[in-house]
């Protein structure tokens, strides 16, 4: 990756101006700079110089590139797009438009939560939890039902894993719902996944079968005093996709109501409940649910089979 091929291969001789390698350094010193934020698919100023030459100047994330002329049009574009993230402290997908998740592009809308859910890595790494975490070895997911589903990108990347199973996803804002089917279009899963506009806790009312095999959740979490810590960054983002009440639990017992009606017998719930975990431990620490190891980072991530949810219910 660029990012960190300029620690590995140090600085071309200083007078080639505007070659991508010293464009990056430019941009990672100015983002460095500043008390940003990040957390919107980068961790630090690096990955992120990476995400805008590169979304800038179209060029394969790749050493040759390093050595790429930056034309001046070029140079006033990124300039722009610095400066936004700068003085506006705008998450970086704002400003692109898009961003990349679990290796796919999604597009991004101001009014919708940006992907980010470590979910993601569930997903991709699904035949290791499987085996690791005792979810029933009779389990084919033929259904899948992304509850919030936000910009779509959990309900995707699911259909992406499991090419054969069909993908419901439902939001209640309307905005999230025209970006969730502007990305199933894009890509191509028309025929597979659809997105509905409705609330969630109604989803006993019009998905009556209880026949889903994976359900997926990322609700809003973050509670009455997370959220009044968050960074500017965070603030861009539509309250109603991060405010989950005063202790970020709001949903979660229509979530496990709506699973119970709706999940196959061999079914799993997974649901992200981020920095509430511990709140949520305490409120439900009667549910048989698991923790997987989230190594690629992220929190707050749990597993819940049917049969445990049963025995709640």
């Amino acid at each position: 990756m660029l990012s960190s091929l300029i620690l590995r291969f140090g600085r071309r001789d200083s007078r080639l101006r505007h070659t991508v390698e010293t464009v990056l350094e430019s941009v990672r010193q100015r983002l460095q700079a500043q008390p940003l934020c990040y957390g919107h698919g980068t961790d630090n100023a690096w990955d992120e110089a990476v995400a805008i030459v590169l979304a800038v100047s179209h060029l394969p994330d790749r050493k040759e590139s390093l050595r790429e002329q930056v034309s001046d049009s070029q140079m006033k574009d990124i300039d722009s797009i610095v400066e936004k993230r700068v003085t506006e402290r705008l998450p970086l997908p704002y400003v692109l438009g898009s961003c990349q998740f679990m290796g796919s592009t999604f597009l991004v809308d101001r009014g919708v939560i940006i992907p980010r859910s470590p979910i993601g890595y569930l997903l991709r790494d699904w035949e290791w939890i499987t085996q690791h975490e005792h979810i029933a070895s009779d389990l084919k997911v033929a259904k899948i039902l992304d509850l919030c589903c936000g910009s779509g990108c959990l309900g995707i990347l699911a259909a992406k894993k499991f090419k054969a199973a069909r993908v419901k996803m439902i939001d209640i804002d309307p905005r999230a719902v025209a970006l969730s089917k502007k990305n199933i279009e894009k890509h191509d899963l028309s025929s597979r996944v659809k997105v509905l506009n409705r609330d969630i806790r109604d989803a006993p009312s019009f998905l009556s079968a209880a026949d889903w095999d994976l359900i997926l959740c990322n609700p809003p979490y973050v509670s009455v005093r997370d959220m009044e810590q968050l960074p500017a960054e965070y603030l861009h983002e539509p309250e109603m996709a991060l405010a989950g009440g005063l202790d970020g639990l709001d949903l979660f017992d229509s979530i496990f109501e709506i699973s119970s009606h709706l999940m196959s017998p061999s079914g799993v719930l997974i649901g992200e409940v981020g920095g509430s975990q511990a709140a949520f431990c305490e409120k439900y620490k009667t549910v048989d649910l698991s923790w997987p190891d989230l190594y690629d980072g992220g929190e707050g991530v749990f597993l819940l089979e049917r049969n445990a949810l049963d025995s709640h219910t």
